[in-house]
């Protein structure tokens, strides 16, 4: 009798690993032709070209910038003060901002400007402008420029 359990046993089990052996295989075989019939190959879009599917809607490719990233110290009024990009004298950005501590102390700042690419042109230099407006005047002081590479 127990020899019967066993090679009943034994008998399950080697089919079992037979039946589990070939539901793998089946399974892997299957596996990369259904991730093949789930992804789609990527469409091409053109620059500025709104884009209308089932899973994305009204994208759109927006303008290219160049970005810089000024940092440094400055001794001024209030910690205001102001800057300007030109390229061949013509501002292309411009803005303020502050520094961590107004004169007499000397504060940091760190100043991110962002350039529409479609104002850039040619390979004349752009030249970066930190000034303070005085407050009686109106006028731009204290002013240094920099060339932005």
């Amino acid at each position: 009798m127990n020899k019967k359990i066993i090679a009943l046993g034994t008998a399950v089990v080697i089919g079992g690993s037979a039946f589990f052996g070939v539901m793998n295989t089946s399974w892997a075989q299957k596996l990369p032709q259904q991730f093949k019939q789930s992804f789609h190959k990527p469409a091409v879009i053109a620059a500025e070209e709104t884009v209308k599917e089932e899973t994305f809607r009204n994208v759109k490719v927006s303008e290219r910038f160049v970005q810089y990233t000024v940092s440094g110290k400055a001794r001024v009024h209030e910690g205001t003060y102001n800057y300007a990009v030109k390229q061949a004298d013509v501002v292309v950005a411009e803005g303020f901002g502050t520094a961590s501590m107004g004169a007499p102390d000397w504060g940091t700042f760190t100043q991110e400007v962002s350039i529409p690419a479609s104002k850039l042109s040619g390979d004349q230099p752009l030249m970066f402008e930190l000034y303070e407006i005085d407050m009686e005047s109106g006028e731009a002081v204290n002013k240094v420029v920099y060339e932005l590479k």
